[in-house]
């Protein structure tokens, strides 16, 4: 099995590369703006489910993890509809957003497959099931509210997949994904906790008018009025 996924890692580098593009530029314009992007980011990460399902289904001896992917990337093309996944980060517990940020660093760095190109780009994000499971849970653990089916069906497939992957190719590497599947379930249950943020768990006039600018629009809202002036 370990040499179906480096074949198909090998076969879609490229696609690799557009899926790491995407979501770093995804990743900056969220950061940037501070405000929810429920769409894109469903659409970011169904799209890279969308890429895994294809390129593993075209490798034989890879197909399983391909159907596992194409059925994630169905539940996130479905939340991103009609969004119940809401990534208000300041809900989130500050040591939850530190480590979920370095899993999913690990996931977009995946290593051993890069064949001597920048992992930063090339590792098989988009392309195996592994690395692309560790940056979607990283991400729906650190949200404020996700999709119960959605949180579950990728708890579910990050552990029976971590225990896949450990057989296959040694426990170490597939440790962080196993990490994050576990830390997926109590937050899965609603037993996660969470932070009131300081403008009032995001019910303000401030709060609700940034999500409304947030929503139709990737350029930020209007600037703040300079008082004292006409």
């Amino acid at each position: 099995m370990h040499e179906a996924w480096k074949a198909a890692a090998d076969r879609f580098a490229l696609v690799s590369l557009v899926q790491h593009v995407a979501l770093y530029v995804v990743a900056a314009v969220f950061f940037a703006r501070g405000r929810s992007m429920e769409r894109i980011v469903d659409w970011c990460l169904a799209a890279a489910f969308a890429t895994s399902a294809a390129a593993l289904l075209a490798t034989p001896g890879a197909r399983a993890g391909g159907a596992l992917a194409a059925a994630l990337a169905a539940l996130w093309a479905r939340d991103a509809r009609r969004p119940v996944n809401r990534f208000y980060l300041a809900a989130t517990p500050r040591p939850r957003l530190v480590l979920m940020a370095v899993l999913a660093a690990y996931g977009a760095m995946y290593p051993g497959y890069a064949e001597g190109l920048p992992a930063v780009f090339f590792s098989p994000y988009g392309v195996l099931l592994q690395p692309t499971l560790l940056v979607a849970l990283a991400t729906a653990n650190s949200g404020e509210r996700t999709d119960r089916v959605l949180h579950w069906a990728l708890a579910a497939t990050g552990l029976s997949w971590g225990i896949v992957g450990a057989a296959a190719e040694g426990l170490l590497r597939n440790v962080p994904l196993l990490v994050t599947s576990a830390y997926a379930v109590p937050i899965a249950l609603g037993v996660g906790g969470r932070r009131t943020p300081p403008d009032g768990d995001g019910q303000s006039m401030r709060a609700i008018r940034d999500r409304m600018y947030g929503r139709w629009t990737l350029l930020p809202g209007p600037k703040k009025p300079r008082y004292g002036r006409r």
